[in-house]
């Protein structure tokens, strides 16, 4: 699930459209699950370092998307907030 997360983060980060990012947050939640399933093994520490950063990453993301999507909808009114 983790390399399920990272490739969606990636293709998002290539072409920023709404599918990758909810694959991105459900593979991230999902692999979160397995690895709290797994219990006292040496492989669980990187796994939820790697799902944390995953979860930032997909966290950047949607106020990237969101913003995108305003964007998209009324460039000039975005303009105008941020002038």
């Amino acid at each position: 699930m983790t390399a399920a997360a990272l490739l969606a983060a990636c293709a998002w980060l290539g072409e920023p459209r709404v599918g990758y990012l909810a694959t991105c947050v459900v593979a991230t939640i999902a692999g979160a699950a397995l690895v709290w399933r797994e219990r006292a093994r040496p492989s669980r520490v990187p796994l939820l370092v790697a799902l944390a950063a995953l979860g930032i990453a997909a966290a950047m993301a949607t106020r990237g998307q969101l913003r995108l999507s305003r964007f998209a909808s009324d460039p000039a009114a975005v303009g105008r907030e941020e002038a």
